[in-house]
């Protein structure tokens, strides 16, 4: 069985066995039809397999009536200079999808507003120090300049950054992001990747894709403003599925 990190609420599913009560929590993982098993008691493999199959249908039902049990969690960081159209485009589109969205103030700042590239003020919900303990499905930088300078400078950001790319998570960058914040920090190492198409950033990715938007495994990267709500909706679809993303390009009207 592979354990990993149990939600704050769970479904509890009893069975009875020789006459002493085993007390399982089920955990739903990666699609509506997997279960791992997580009990605090010692077990034989083949009695698991029998209560699996005895109960699947409990479980299914337990589940669905309890919520959503494996909320996914995904960090955007910004700062001043971030550029608001993909900062926001990004955030509103996977809070839309049903992610809990955490967006992060990256700097030297004394409040949670960062003021966007254009003037936007945005209010995050934490400072980037107070992210660092916790697991993220994904994190999702915004480019804009000098904004990406910043989440580039960020010690907090790349030691997350590189937990998550030592274990093979999701890391998505868009326009300056993927060549100042990914590639300076070696986050790239021989995957495809695209970037804002102007020489002083392609230059910084070898290879680097004219894509509007580039897939490579747990890499996502997209080109600009223009391309923020493609990118988005490519992150649902990892995140989330195809299904799920093509009915919120629909709602969308994208």
């Amino acid at each position: 069985l592979t354990f990993i990190s149990k939600p704050q609420s769970l479904p509890t599913l009893k069975f009875q066995h020789h006459s002493k009560s085993l007390h399982f929590s089920t955990l739903l993982v990666g699609c509506q039809d997997n279960f791992i098993l997580f009990n605090r008691m010692k077990f034989s493999t083949s009695f698991i397999h029998r209560s699996v199959c005895n109960n699947f249908r409990l479980a299914m039902s337990t589940s669905k009536s309890s919520g959503d049990v494996s909320k996914i969690k995904v960090l955007v960081p910004i700062s001043n200079g971030t550029e608001e159209i993909e900062a926001v485009t990004i955030i509103d589109t996977l809070v839309r999808a049903g992610a809990e969205v955490t967006t992060a103030i990256v700097g030297e700042h004394t409040s949670l507003t960062a003021t966007c590239s254009r003037g936007v003020k945005i209010v995050g919900d934490k400072f980037i120090e107070d992210c660092i303990h916790e697991n993220w499905n994904m994190i999702a930088c915004p480019g804009g300049m000098p904004g990406a300078t910043h989440l580039r400078d960020s010690k907090a950001l790349t030691s997350l950054l590189q937990s998550q790319y030592a274990a093979n998570k999701y890391i998505a960058a868009i326009c300056a992001s993927p060549a100042v914040v990914l590639s300076h920090h070696n986050l790239i190492k021989g995957r495809k990747a695209t970037c804002y198409p102007v020489p002083k950033f392609t230059a910084m990715i070898p290879g680097c894709s004219n894509s509007a938007v580039e897939i490579d495994g747990t890499l996502i990267t997209s080109q600009g403003p223009g391309t923020s709500l493609m990118f988005a909706l490519s992150l649902v679809e990892v995140l989330f599925g195809k299904e799920k993303a093509e009915a919120l390009h629909k709602e969308m009207i994208a």
